[in-house]
């Protein structure tokens, strides 16, 4: 249900280009919404590789992968920013003279020129890779393991669906640990690294707060509970027992 109503509602043009879709419609919403998202009426979950750009470069020079590639001693709510200045260095093929279009730098507290080598510093293993281009195929490669990961879904878990988004993927809650699992394998069969990937906002079915609203008299209405999703309705069950004593 969730899944249609989204697609209903992010169906506007403003997620199209030149009047059609690029990608799958769940990669263009809004990253709140993709909490939400339901298959097969049961709850999501989105798993994520940690900085997966800088722990390919790492891996392939042989060096040790940080633990948070994007934290160069700025405050925490400035880490978006600096991710975005280091896929732009890493994409340019040559040294960015001026800050990539859109990114507010005088809001970090330091000029394009500091905040780049800022950069730099933190990344000597891998600095040499900036200004090179490398950013683009190193998408080549992540597009190689988002590939295998659907494929293999497919073929040894039933044709479960797996939603890609980038470098993370939505998946039923009941395949988390698969998930998980798959994809720190493939990195380190192919990497010989461990990377981190990480669980991000746990999934909360849509329309879950009707459950919890006093049942409706008229017809049209509590049939609509039947579309919340069998877990919701559960749980609420549950809870209603608990409140019963």
């Amino acid at each position: 249900l969730a899944s249609r109503i989204l697609y209903r509602v992010f169906s506007d043009t403003s997620f199209k280009r030149g009047g059609r879709f690029y990608g799958g419609w769940w990669q263009n919403i809004p990253k709140e919404f993709r909490t939400k998202l339901l298959i097969n009426g049961k709850r999501t979950v989105e798993f994520d590789y940690s900085g997966l750009h800088p722990a390919l470069l790492y891996a392939r020079v042989g060096a040790g992968i940080p633990d948070d590639p994007y934290e160069i001693g700025l405050d925490p709510t400035h880490r978006k920013y600096v991710k975005k200045a280091f896929n732009a260095m890493l994409n340019a093929n040559n040294d960015l003279r001026s800050p990539p279009k859109g990114l507010p730098v005088k809001n970090t507290g330091l000029p394009w020129k500091d905040l780049k080598q800022r950069i730099k510093d933190k990344h000597s293993a891998i600095s040499d890779y900036f200004g090179t281009g490398e950013g683009l195929r190193l998408q080549y490669i992540d597009s190689c393991i988002a590939e295998e990961l659907m494929l293999r879904f497919i073929e040894e878990k039933s044709g479960t669906a797996l939603l890609p988004v980038h470098d993370s993927f939505i998946v039923h809650h009941g395949y988390a640990d698969e998930l998980k699992n798959m994809m720190l394998e493939i990195f380190e069969r192919d990497y010989g690294a461990e990377v981190g990937v990480k669980e991000l906002e746990k999934a909360l079915a849509d329309n879950a707060y009707r459950a919890f609203t006093q049942t409706a008299k008229d017809i049209e209405t509590v049939l609509q509970l039947n579309n919340i999703g069998h877990e919701v309705r559960l749980d609420t069950y549950r809870k209603y027992n608990l409140s019963q004593g």
